[in-house]
C-alpha cells in the first residue's frame, strides 16, 4: 500500500513539474512577444514623427490657390431628363402601336370565329334539309278588301220610253232583237264580295230620265230563293246572272 502511495504521489510531483515548465514557456513566450510589441510601438512612433515633420514642411511650401466653387451639375441633369423623356415617349409610341396590332387581330380572330360558326351551322342545316308542301290558302277565314274603284264599267242608264219600227210610241208588244250576254260572279282567293248596287245595271227609281229613242229592257224573271242564296262565310254563290241588252238596230 505504501508503495502505491510513493508511486501516485511520484506520478502526481512530476505532472506538477511538467505542468510549471509548460507554464514558464508560455510565460517566457509571452514575454518574447510583448518585448516585440513594444519595440513595434517604439518603431511606428519614430515614424508617426516623422511623417509629421515632413507634412509640415509641406504645408508650409504649399502656395494658398483661391477656392473655386465645384461645377454645377444642373446642366447634366436635364440633359439627362430630357434624355429619359424621349425614352419614355419612344416606349409608349411602340406599345401602343404593338396594342393597335393585337386589338385588330383579335376582330380578326373574331369575325373569323363567328364565320365559322355560322358556316357550321349552315352545314349542319344542310345536312338536315327537310321540304315540306302546303296549299297555299289561308288558315281561316280572311276578309278581303274592298276596292277603291270598280274595274269594270256599269253600263249607262236605258230610257224609259221606247220607240217604235213604225215610228209609233207605246208599242211594247214589239218583237225585239235582243243580244244577251252572261256575267258571273267572281269566285275564288283575293275577290271581294260584289254587292245588290254593283251587280245592279239599272235602277227603277230612274225612269223618267231615260231619253224617248231608248228601248226598255223586259222585267227579270222571278229566280227561286235556292239560286239567290249567299253562303255564310261570305262568299257569293256562282250563280250566272243573265243581262239582256238591245241589239243595235239597221
Amino acid at each position: 500500500m505504501q508503495k502505491m502511495m510513493e508511486e501516485k504521489l511520484h506520478q502526481a510531483k512530476e505532472e506538477m513539474e511538467t505542468k510549471a515548465q509548460k507554464a514558464q514557456e508560455i510565460s517566457e513566450k509571452e514575454t518574447v512577444k510583448i518585448k516585440e510589441l513594444e519595440e513595434l510601438n517604439i518603431k511606428l512612433q519614430e515614424q508617426i514623427e516623422v511623417e509629421k515633420k515632413k507634412a509640415g514642411k509641406v504645408v508650409e511650401n504649399k502656395v494658398e490657390k483661391p477656392k473655386t466653387p465645384p461645377p454645377s451639375n444642373d446642366a447634366v441633369l436635364k440633359t439627362e431628363i430630357s434624355r429619359l423623356k424621349k425614352e419614355i415617349e419612344r416606349i409608349h409610341k411602340t406599345w401602343e402601336k404593338k396594342f393597335a396590332i393585337l386589338q385588330q387581330s383579335l376582330h380578326a380572330l373574331k369575325d373569323e370565329s363567328y364565320l365559322r360558326q355560322t358556316l357550321q351551322r349552315q352545314a349542319a342545316n344542310l345536312h338536315q334539309a327537310a321540304v315540306s308542301y302546303a296549299v297555299d290558302s289561308p288558315a281561316g277565314i280572311v276578309p278581303a278588301k274592298i276596292p277603291s274603284a270598280n274595274p269594270k264599267k256599269p253600263l249607262p242608264d236605258i230610257g224609259k220610253h221606247v220607240k217604235g219600227y213604225g215610228g209609233s210610241h207605246g208599242d211594247k208588244n214589239v218583237d225585239k232583237d235582243c243580244l244577251s250576254y252572261t256575267v258571273s260572279a267572281p269566285s275564288g282567293r283575293g275577290t271581294t264580295i260584289l254587292s245588290v248596287d254593283e251587280n245592279q245595271v239599272m235602277s227603277d227609281d230612274n225612269d223618267q230620265d231615260f231619253p224617248v229613242d231608248v228601248k226598255l229592257l223586259p222585267q227579270p224573271p222571278i229566280r227561286n230563293q235556292s239560286e239567290s242564296e249567299v253562303l255564310e262565310d261570305g262568299r257569293p254563290t256562282s250563280v250566272s246572272h243573265v243581262v239582256v241588252l238591245p241589239s243595235a238596230q239597221l
